[in-house]
């Protein structure tokens, strides 16, 4: 670069440096000596208002050399650009509503299936892969926008036209008092499991030879699988928090039939492999191995149309904008 007698010194040497290393090499020296100009007439400006440090002021008023450099190369200075900016934020949000949770969800039943499960291996695999899962959505989802903004393939990014509007609901979607029922009900569901342990809610024949209290539910089942139901219907708690706040939204569909199946399914595989109720409780109400059975199959019954009834129902809502199923 060719040398100038100016009244800066390396300071501004060092800035043109800065702001011209990222350039094409065939426009380095042009724009290097413009920069040099503009802040040689900048600082002289300052030194004739009696500036004590006039070069400092020019550049600090020429701002950092990268940004700078940027509006010679028409770099973004963002990761992701306006063109794509509404898209990602869209598809990362509904991913990450549904997605982590799923398989945070199956992999707590995993790890609850394992013969030496606790409660804490349970709850430390299910949120350890819902982590991992929103961590490696976030991370590849916006690595493709990002690339996907670089290298111009926003031109092709289809235009918002009024059609794209959603059709008015019929009404409102998210019903507090609906939300409220639910809410009481997996309380009560809740209170239950946690009760029927330590105090028996039937009546005196239902317990034991020697008048005590028997638990309806295996007590093994504490590590870890009635704990994991108390999981699923704080989950649905948080579901109709969520629904409360946002309506019926097919994200809000999809929290609602992740955490119905979380509950249901380890119903259905516990009666199905007769583990579900305490064997001193079938013995001290005198059930045959045929009632026995019989029971197991309706609690299946019931647990499937609970769910099958829960996520139809969302789904309808969230399709027509009504109140209530009916």
């Amino acid at each position: 670069m060719t040398t100038r007698s100016t009244p800066t010194t390396t300071l501004t040497d060092r800035y043109v440096h800065a702001a011209t290393r990222a350039l094409p090499e065939d426009r380095r020296d042009d724009i290097g000596e413009e920069l040099h100009s503009t802040v040689d007439d900048m600082v002289q400006a300052r030194v004739r208002e009696g500036s004590p440090d006039p070069e400092r002021e020019a550049l600090v008023e020429l701002g950092d050399p990268r940004r700078l450099a940027a509006r010679y190369t028409d770099e973004r200075l963002m990761l992701i650009g306006p063109t794509y900016y509404l898209l990602w934020k869209r598809v990362l949000t509904q991913l990450l509503t549904w997605v982590p949770l799923a398989l945070g969800v199956l992999a707590g039943v995993r790890a609850a299936l394992e013969d030496d499960a606790t409660v804490g291996t349970v709850v430390v695999e299910g949120l350890g892969s819902a982590a991992a899962t929103a961590i490696q959505i976030a991370f590849w989802v916006t690595a493709v926008f990002a690339v996907l903004d670089r290298t111009g393939a926003g031109d092709e990014v289809p235009e918002w036209t009024p059609e794209d509007l959603a059709e008015l609901p019929t009404g409102r979607a998210g019903s507090i008092s609906d939300s409220v029922a639910s809410i009481g009900f997996h309380v009560v569901v809740g209170a239950v499991l946690v009760l029927q342990h330590f105090r028996s809610l039937l009546p005196d024949w239902a317990h034991g030879p020697d008048g005590r209290d028997l638990p309806v539910l295996d007590p093994e089942l504490w590590t870890p699988w009635i704990v994991f139901l108390l999981v699923a219907l704080a989950a649905g708690i948080g579901v109709e928090l969520w629904k409360v706040r946002a309506g019926w939204t097919w994200p809000v569909t999809a929290g609602v039939a992740v955490t119905s199946l979380a509950f249901a399914a380890p119903v259905v595989w516990l009666c199905a492999q007769d583990r579900l109720l305490n064997p001193e409780f079938v013995r001290a109400v005198s059930l045959t191995g045929d009632q026995l059975g019989a029971l197991n199959q309706a609690i299946i019954v019931g647990a499937v149309v609970v769910a099958a009834w829960e996520i139809g129902e969302a789904g309808w809502r969230t399709a027509t904008g009504r109140r209530a199923w009916c």
